[in-house]
């Protein structure tokens, strides 16, 4: 059941989205889709300028907010199985996989907590009037916008990351692959912390463009397609804040004259192959010396036929 979660309480969303998700191995449809309402995305946008505006997460020592994060990772870890199968469910990824993945959004979180103990040093800077010093404070409120492809591991490292800035964060996962972010939001609030410091908003792209284009969001932070991150960068110009776009690659991959050819063809086979082919990382161009084109092929195709679908 999906359930957005704002300023510390759970709650359905209100609007229909008019699609199911269906199991990607089986066509099976699993839930409806549903999005946030006008009112809710205001709820969720208020709780977090009041969590900034009262410093809600600074209040807690170092110590108290790395201790909060490595309870998130350790509730994490007790939903692993059910995070695993929601995305192997919702992407068709393989769960041995995706399990992996569970380790990854584990791993963020106690990352975030050594940040918290280990933040940057202030930067001391010789200024026109005298020493200066950098020091690195929170933004305020930062949009996390999640894909499909990696639904867990992406929506784990960019929230975690924010957590350990100190900025509250708003995460929109993708809607047809919500459920891991629910989990961790869930990891999260059984962790403890502070209303408003993380909420979560299901929807599609126009929760998203309204996320993204409201004054109170202070930092964006996007994974997903061309013409989606065109208009997330239009919307963070205007509003001169930060934006942070990550949509996808072009991978080259060289094999030269005196190359291993089984290890190369290893490399093509797992960039083809690994979630699915659907990857930031996946094998978009194979530059071949043309003398070792057709062994290569070869190769690539015998380690594909013996590839387990």
């Amino acid at each position: 059941m999906l359930r957005n979660y704002i300023a510390g309480q759970w709650q359905t969303p209100a609007v229909d989205g008019g699609c199911q998700v269906c199991d990607a191995n089986t066509a099976q449809p699993l839930f409806q889709q549903l999005s946030s309402s006008e009112q809710q995305l205001e709820q969720a946008l208020q709780a977090a300028a009041a969590c900034h505006a009262d410093n809600a997460w600074l209040q807690f020592s170092p110590q108290q907010r790395a201790d909060a994060l490595n309870r998130v990772a350790d509730e994490i870890l007790q939903r692993g199985q059910a995070i695993a199968e929601a995305d192997a469910q919702a992407t068709g990824v393989v769960i041995s996989l995706t399990t992996k993945f569970v380790q990854l959004c584990a791993g963020a979180f106690r990352q975030a907590a050594d940040l918290c103990l280990n933040p940057p040093a202030p930067e001391p800077r010789d200024g026109p009037y005298g020493p200066l010093a950098v020091e690195r404070l929170p933004l305020g409120p930062a949009a996390v916008i999640a894909p499909w492809n990696a639904p867990a591991g992406i929506a784990a490292h960019k929230v975690a990351s924010a957590l350990a800035a100190a900025c509250p964060v708003l995460l929109k996962p993708s809607e047809w692959a919500p459920m891991s972010a629910q989990l961790i939001v869930e990891a999260a609030a059984a962790a403890g912390l502070p209303a408003g410091m993380l909420q979560l908003l299901h929807g599609a792209g126009d929760l998203g463009a309204a996320l993204v284009a409201d004054d109170r969001v202070r930092a964006v932070s996007f994974t997903g397609g061309l013409g989606a991150g065109r208009a997330v960068a239009a919307a963070c110009a205007q509003g001169i804040k930060p934006a942070q776009l990550e949509l996808g690659g072009n991978n080259p991959l060289l094999v030269l004259a005196d190359a291993d050819l089984e290890a190369a063809a290893a490399a093509v086979v797992t960039a083809m192959t690994t979630l699915n082919g659907q990857w930031c990382r996946a094998l978009g161009r194979l530059l071949v010396h043309q003398d070792r084109i057709e062994d290569l092929l070869e190769c690539v195709r015998h380690k594909l036929a013996a590839l387990r679908i």
